[in-house]
């Protein structure tokens, strides 16, 4: 009788022993996965500040997601860098409509996303399947804004010349861009980034704790898929 009841307690310890790993691995999936959606979620809102936030460093730059930021706003106001022209020299609402282009480029980074249902509780990752912006067909956007200059100016001759003649060139470029900016900007996402190609990736995410128990990317590879 003894015996018998060391085997069955036995075999109630194994039981629950079997319960409780099968709940700490279910525990771990569900909070992998969790911090997966929110990391997503920003990267797919155009919000990389805070999808950096919940990356190691590497595994930020393995993604690029630590540039995008000052890459896009390098990227346009370089583009007036060789007439001059800084940031602090144009209006607030060019600024604004620069500012406005910026977060729609980057909200469109990011076409869709569905994360796997492979994940692997031993190196706590899985991955996720994202299509994404690949190559910008800038020469309709070019057209557009050309047109939209020589409109400007030949409605705003006068005061264009006006311009020239008291702060030069520079003055009358800043007045052209002050013009045509918010139209620009249209002209920007119907022609340039609503009409980009895109690429799919693969983007495998291994998961750590970090030192206030959140988990966040401790590395990410990108594989393109073909």
């Amino acid at each position: 009788m003894k015996k018998q009841m060391l085997s069955r307690l036995f075999a109630v310890v194994c039981v629950a022993a079997l319960a409780f790993g099968l709940t700490a691995c279910g525990s771990d999936k569900r909070a992998v996965e969790s911090a997966a959606k929110t990391f997503m979620t920003y990267c797919d809102d155009g919000d990389f500040a805070s999808a950096q936030k919940m990356c190691s460093s590497s595994a930020a730059s393995s993604l690029d997601i630590d540039r995008i930021d000052d890459t896009f706003e390098d990227r346009v106001y370089s583009a007036f860098s060789s007439e001059g022209i800084q940031k602090s020299d144009l209006s607030p609402s060019t600024q604004n409509a620069i500012d406005d282009l910026l977060k729609y480029v980057k909200k469109s980074v990011i076409k869709s996303y569905e994360i796997n249902d492979d994940y692997d509780d031993d190196t706590k990752s899985l991955t996720v399947k994202v299509t994404m912006l690949s190559d910008f067909d800038s020469s309709a956007y070019n057209t557009a804004v050309s047109n939209l200059g020589n409109t400007y100016v030949r409605q705003h001759q006068s005061e264009l010349m006006s311009t020239y003649a008291s702060g030069g060139e520079k003055a009358l470029m800043v007045k052209i861009l002050d013009g045509i900016m918010p139209d620009a900007v249209k002209q920007a996402k119907t022609k340039m980034v609503d009409t980009a190609t895109t690429q799919d990736y693969t983007w495998k995410l291994t998961f750590e704790k970090n030192s206030s128990g959140d988990w966040i990317v401790k590395r990410a590879q990108e594989t393109k898929v073909k």
